[in-house]
């Protein structure tokens, strides 16, 4: 799990019990026990209580007129649960909190009970190694909540699910989890840190699943059909397969701006220096803003004839975060190439539509090595998609499935993954084994065969010998679908030097060509 974002997760227990604790007296006078309530099937019951209504024999579940005859008439308060409330207090506080970190943003949950923290990079602020940073940081965050009277669980580690969990599921410690135990301290946590409906967490106990390591020791592919895709968006999110950005409770600034012209303007060289222009102050506002354009719309308002309203749109997408006025410059450029307009411009404006934190990197004399190669790769990957269309850039994304046909997807190159997937050397070897290019289906393909079953001569326009048959391969898979597949997979040579990629269904015994090499 090698991910260069750190997130802190304040996890608050009992959230709606503390808020209204918070309400009571602190001159030290003791605390009346309290407890919130809820109409579950049209009975009052107990959804959350404090530690002394605990003391005092009350339990979540329990009915409200139980819990008021076990502790005596006048020991509890028990209040309506308020979901609304609860929010805005929790808001309120995590607005308090961006002086530890300008993101902060609340649990992605109906009813949150966690702070989020983007603290990427924040160690140096505190100590001068990382873990002692992240540590101090981590210990200042809790004081600080202790302080307002507020109990809670301290967590820091690369992915937004695996600090929630290691902060509630910690034991009241307050862990700063690396990268490298990142993994381990994954599988150990139970299967309730996924942030699952109860009734999918219900199904996973009827089967003997009570942890992230016995739900990641089984097929990925297998679970959708028995859980719903939820448990493995879950485990993606958790291991930094997927992202899951925040939002800040405080919503970012739209960073924007505009040019009118006192007339209407044709002259292309007049409104080519507008955009210059305009992207000088679009850089300025992310150097103060501490953020990188991903996704900048371009919008030109036409002085159409009859006030009818008419506008150009040029839309730049970039992979990796960018607040370089030349860079930007030099991608539009390449993407408003050929652009033409019916009428005069009259006002240009440009918007950045989606941005992120920037990544710091520190320059190096002899760059050779693969951090260089992954910028020197973005750039690349953004010129190409300025010139021809994001949409025609794609890159090769893998899906959990032991069928080839299925096992790789294209994707849009500017949208990168968090983490780039490793192949191990036999996946690998198998990989290259497979067609760039593979036709879901193929086409039928007359083939003869040897006594062995492998292909000896196959008919294209003509018969063609076979000259080398590597194979079979057989994949069988796919039953939990309701289609399943057994066949066997060949790469054959010809005399000419084509390589063909065949697949004989066993099922069908039917061949079929899906793809090859010239």
């Amino acid at each position: 799990m090698a991910s260069g974002q750190r997130i802190l997760a304040a996890w608050l227990p009992d959230w709606p019990v503390q808020r209204l604790m918070l309400g009571q007296r602190s001159d030290g006078a003791p605390r009346q026990a309290v407890a919130v309530s809820a109409v579950l099937n049209r009975v009052e019951r107990v959804t959350a209580c404090c530690a002394e209504a605990r003391r005092l024999g009350v339990t979540p579940g329990m009915r409200t007129a139980e819990a008021q005859a076990a502790v005596g008439p006048g020991k509890l308060m028990i209040s309506p649960s308020d979901p609304g409330e609860d929010r805005l207090r929790l808001e309120q506080i995590a607005a308090a909190a961006e002086r530890f970190s300008p993101v902060v943003a609340l649990e992605d949950n109906e009813s949150p009970a966690a702070l989020l923290l983007d603290v990427t990079g924040m160690w140096p602020l505190w100590s001068g190694s990382a873990p002692a940073g992240e540590k101090r940081l981590a210990d200042s965050v809790g004081e600080w909540l202790r302080q307002q009277g507020l109990e809670n669980g301290i967590a820091i580690a690369a992915t937004v699910g695996l600090a929630l969990g290691a902060a509630r599921f910690g034991g009241g410690r307050r862990p700063v989890v690396d990268d490298a135990e990142s993994d381990e301290v994954a599988q150990r946590l139970p299967i309730t840190a996924l942030r699952l409906d109860e009734e999918t967490v219900f199904k996973l106990r009827g089967f003997n699943l009570t942890s992230v390591g016995q739900l990641l020791a089984l097929p990925r592919a297998s679970l959708p059909s028995r859980f719903g895709p939820a448990v493995n968006r879950r485990l993606a999110q958790l291991l930094g397969q997927t992202a899951e950005p925040l939002t800040p409770v405080r919503p970012v600034v739209e960073l924007q701006a505009e040019w009118r012209f006192e007339s209407s303007v044709s002259n292309a060289e007049a409104i080519s220096s507008v955009a210059t222009l305009l992207f000088t102050r679009l850089e300025g506002e992310l150097v103060a803003s501490r953020l990188g354009a991903k996704h900048i719309v371009v919008t030109y308002l036409l002085d159409a004839p009859r006030g009818a309203e008419q506008s150009v749109g040029v839309e730049l997408r970039v992979s990796r975060p960018t607040c370089s006025r030349r860079e930007l410059l030099e991608l539009f450029a390449l993407r408003s190439e050929g652009l033409r307009f019916e009428h005069a411009v009259a006002e240009v404006r440009a918007r950045v539509a989606e941005s992120e934190p920037l990544q710091n990197r520190q320059r190096r004399l002899f760059e050779d090595d693969q951090t260089a190669a992954g910028f020197e790769r973005d750039l690349l990957v953004n010129r190409l998609a300025a010139r021809v269309g994001q949409t025609r850039v794609c890159r090769v994304g893998r899906r959990r499935s032991h069928d080839p046909l299925r096992a790789y997807r294209r994707l849009s190159a500017i949208d990168l993954p968090r983490v780039d997937f490793r192949l191990s050397p036999d996946a690998a070897s198998q990989a290259r084994r497979t067609p760039l290019l593979l036709k879901q289906g193929g086409r039928a393909l007359r083939v003869e065969v040897d006594r062995d079953g492998e292909p000896r001569a196959i008919w294209l326009a003509e018969q063609q010998p076979v000259a080398t048959v590597w194979g079979p391969e057989r994949v069988e898979t796919g039953w939990w679908r309701g289609e399943p597949l057994a066949r066997d997979a060949y790469w054959v040579a010809l005399p000419d030097g084509r390589r063909l990629w065949l697949l004989h269904d066993l099922r069908r015994d039917r061949w079929r060509l899906v793809g090859g090499l010239d």
